[in-house]
C-alpha cells in the first residue's frame, strides 16, 4: 500500500468528500499555537491604537489579519473566531486558506453550525505553491498589483500553520534552469528561457532571489540552475503576503522543519537573504490529542520514523516547576506501589518565526 501524497489536491478533495466532519491534525493547537498568536496581535493591536491616538488618524485602528493555512475541518479558526469577536475585531480579519475545494466547504459548514449565522470568516481555495492562486485570492491584479503589495492593507500580521508545511514538504522540489544563451549582459540568466507571461506568475521574493543570484554569479553561473524545495517556495510566498514584523506560527511534527530551506552565506546580500528568521523552537507535548487520532499523530505514514518525535521520559510538572518521571498508570513496584516506567508519549514541535 502507498503512502497518502500529502502534497497532492487530488488526496485532500478525496479525504474531505468522504470525511467533513472536525478532525484535527496533531493536536487542537489552543494552547500551543493560538496563545502566543494571540499575544502577538494583542501586541500589534495597542501599538496601533496608541499609534492613533496620538495623531490626527482615526482612533479606530484595523483588527489584525491572520492568514490560516491548510484549514481543512479544523476548529482552531473557530476558536480564533471567539477571541476575535471578544476583542471587538472584525472577524473577516481571519482569512482560511486551503488547497482542496472540498475542505473549504467543509470548514464553512463547520463555522456556520458553530455561529448559526452565515460565515464570519474569510475561506478561499489556494495552491499555496502557485502565485497567481495566492494572487487571485487575494485579488491582485498580477501585472499592475505586484509592485505595491507591501505597504498594502491586504498583508498579513501572522501565518496560522498546523502541519500545513509538513504536507507541502513532501511534494518535489522546483528545478530553476539556466539558458545555455548568454544575453545581452554577458552573463545567464533564471529567467531568460522563460516568457514573460510565465515570469509575471513568479512571486516578487522568488523573482528577486533568482535574479540576484544571477547577477551574483554572473558568468560563473552553474548550468544545471537552482533547485529549491517546496518549502522554501512556501517561505517566499508568505513573506509577500506579510510585513517586516509579522509572525509564522507553525506546529510540525518535524523537530527539523525548515532544514530544506537554502541559505547563501556567501552572497549574503539583502536580496538573497532568507526572509524568515526561526526565533523559537519548542517541543510540545500532545496532551490534548483524542484517542482516535493517536496513531496518525505517533507515525505520519510516508515519513522515516525519526520524525515521530516522542517526549522525554522527565518533563516539568507545571505546578511545582520540577523535573518528574512519567509514571504508567496500573504498574506497580516490589513493595506494592505506584512503579515509575518511562513511557514517552507523542511530541511534537512548535516553531515561531518572524518576518526580517
Amino acid at each position: 500500500m502507498s503512502a497518502p501524497s500529502y502534497s497532492d489536491e487530488s488526496y485532500w478533495q478525496d479525504r474531505f468528500l468522504s470525511k467533513s466532519t472536525p478532525f484535527e491534525w496533531l493536536h487542537d493547537g489552543k494552547a500551543s499555537l493560538v496563545r502566543p498568536l494571540l499575544d502577538h496581535l494583542d501586541s500589534i493591536h495597542h501599538a496601533r491604537h496608541h499609534l492613533a491616538s496620538s495623531t490626527s488618524s482615526s482612533p479606530s485602528p484595523p483588527s489584525p489579519r491572520v492568514l490560516h493555512i491548510g484549514v481543512g475541518s479544523s476548529k482552531l479558526s473557530l476558536d480564533l473566531l471567539s477571541h476575535y469577536r471578544a476583542r471587538g475585531w472584525d472577524p473577516k480579519g481571519i482569512v482560511n486558506w486551503d488547497f482542496a475545494q472540498s475542505a473549504i466547504q467543509a470548514a464553512i459548514e463547520i463555522e456556520k453550525e458553530f455561529s448559526q449565522y452565515q460565515p464570519l470568516m474569510s475561506y478561499h481555495r489556494v495552491d499555496l505553491l502557485s502565485w497567481p492562486s495566492v494572487s487571485q485570492a487575494l485579488g491582485l491584479d498580477l501585472e499592475r498589483d505586484l509592485g505595491s503589495i507591501q505597504g498594502s492593507p491586504l498583508l498579513f500580521d501572522a501565518i496560522l500553520d498546523k502541519s500545513t508545511t509538513d504536507s507541502i514538504s513532501t511534494g518535489v522540489d522546483l528545478h530553476f534552469t539556466l539558458t545555455d544563451a548568454i544575453p545581452t549582459s554577458g552573463r545567464p540568466s533564471f529567467d531568460d528561457h522563460l516568457s514573460l507571461e510565465k515570469r509575471a506568475q513568479r512571486s516578487p521574493a522568488l523573482k528577486t532571489l533568482l535574479s540576484s543570484l544571477s547577477a551574483l554569479q554572473g558568468s560563473e553561473a552553474d548550468p544545471r540552475g537552482l533547485i529549491l524545495s517546496p518549502v522554501h517556495i512556501l517561505s517566499l510566498h508568505l513573506a509577500d503576503l506579510t510585513r517586516k514584523g509579522s509572525r509564522w506560527f507553525v506546529l510540525s511534527y518535524s523537530a527539523s522543519r525548515f532544514r530544506d530551506v537554502l541559505h547563501f552565506p556567501e552572497r549574503g546580500t539583502e536580496e538573497t537573504r532568507w526572509p524568515w528568521q526561526i526565533d523559537e523552537t519548542a517541543q510540545v507535548e500532545a496532551v490534548d490529542l483524542p484517542q482516535s487520532q493517536q496513531q496518525e499523530a505517533q507515525q505520519p505514514p510516508d515519513r522515516p520514523f525519526e520524525t515521530a518525535n516522542r517526549c522525554p521520559a522527565e518533563v516539568d510538572d507545571q505546578k511545582t516547576g520540577r523535573r518528574r518521571r512519567r509514571r504508567k498508570k496500573g504498574c506497580k513496584d516490589d513493595q506494592g506501589g505506584p512503579s515509575i516506567v518511562h513511557t514517552p508519549s507523542v511530541c511534537h514541535w512548535f516553531y515561531c518565526l518572524s518576518r526580517i
